[in-house]
């Protein structure tokens, strides 16, 4: 049985929904939280599968609470159903940079609500047996796009798509293909465009084929790689090419940092920093931990008998592997170790 959360500080709202639809038919034991507060309480000493909640409540907000799980790691499977009274673009868009793909505008009814939970259950039924797999791909695809390579993303999508035409749970498929066109869309360095991929992204609905879907994303595909082709061949300014040269460079260092690097460049460290983000679209932190695990993600591909604390010590991590393997399992899903144990099952080392 699954383990539902509704979190509402509106009485009315949250006992409505609890008492209008029949939970143990759809297999679920419901559960009540009058806040983000109390909802992140029970959160810490209860594993529950779908929280569904309010964006505005007092103390702690619904994105408030979704970011403090998504970053705690707390609990990083359990899937978000958002509820809220605002059709503001800038709340959905911020929900799905924590993964979030289920919105709900009130007023709902219970048909809806069901509807979706349903479409819920049908994705954490293949992520039982598939995620495993689909979540390699979706890590290559989102590699090769960020790259702008497009030949190596349709080998990709072509290799994914044969995985989701085996698997019997259709509504579970266009659930990983919503997820699979979201990630993609992150990865549009024009963020102005992101309104208009996302309008997009609407067209995947109960009728579309798998056919359908495949050629809905890899025109995506083609049109944002051709975006940042563009932003790409627009060069960084000299000091952030340097930066990123030096990262690239002494990607070992456990001391490398902004002030570091700054030091190391004559420049003033918060001037560096803001005009990194500028150029870059991304604090130089965030980056670093990123570039970082994806050189230890090639590391373990390429080097299959390295030891977890040896990859560690390349990428900058020194003797902390116990810190490496939370920054990797935070950027990827996974432990260090974990994704070791998937290439190898999928026979990809």
């Amino acid at each position: 049985m699954y383990k539902l959360l509704i979190v509402d500080d509106e009485d009315i709202i949250r006992q409505g929904i609890r008492c209008a639809i029949d939970w143990d038919r759809l297999d679920i034991k419901a559960f009540e939280a009058s806040n983000g507060l109390v909802a992140y309480d029970m959160i810490l000493k209860e594993k529950f599968d779908i929280v569904l909640l309010d964006i505005k409540m007092p103390g702690l907000s619904g994105l408030e609470l979704i970011e403090k799980i998504k970053n705690s790691l707390i609990d990083p499977d359990v899937i978000f159903i958002i509820l809220s009274g605002y059709a503001d673009f800038s709340i959905a868009n911020q929900a799905m940079k924590y993964g979030v793909k289920y919105y709900l505008l009130k007023p709902t009814d219970e048909e809806e609500i069901v509807s979706t939970i349903h479409k819920v259950i049908a994705e954490m039924k293949v992520k039982n047996t598939s995620h495993d797999k689909v979540a390699l791909y979706f890590d290559a695809i989102s590699i090769y796009v960020s790259n702008c390579e497009v030949e190596a993303v349709k080998k990709e999508m072509e290799a994914l798509f044969l995985v989701l035409k085996e698997c019997k749970a259709k509504e579970a498929c266009r659930n990983y293909c919503e997820e699979l066109f979201i990630l993609i869309i992150r990865q549009c360095k024009d963020y102005q465009k992101t309104p208009k991929f996302l309008k997009r992204s609407s067209e995947i609905d109960i009728n579309t084929s798998l056919d359908e879907m495949y050629k809905i994303i890899i025109e995506a595909i083609v049109e944002i790689v051709n975006i940042n082709q563009k932003l790409n061949s627009q060069r960084y300014s000299k000091c952030i090419q340097l930066t990123l040269d030096y990262v690239y460079e002494n990607v070992s260092n456990e001391e490398l940092s902004l002030s570091y690097i700054s030091n190391h460049l004559y420049m003033n460290s918060d001037y560096l920093g803001k005009l990194f983000k500028k150029e870059v679209k991304e604090h130089f932190n965030a980056y670093l931990s990123n570039f970082r695990v994806k050189k230890a993600q090639e590391l373990i591909q390429n080097n299959p008998n390295s030891k977890i604390c040896e990859i560690a010590q390349e990428v900058g991590f020194g003797c902390n592997s116990q810190y490496f393997s939370q920054v990797f399992k935070k950027c990827t899903e996974y432990t260090p170790k974990e994704y070791k144990a998937i290439l190898m099952k999928n026979k990809l080392i």
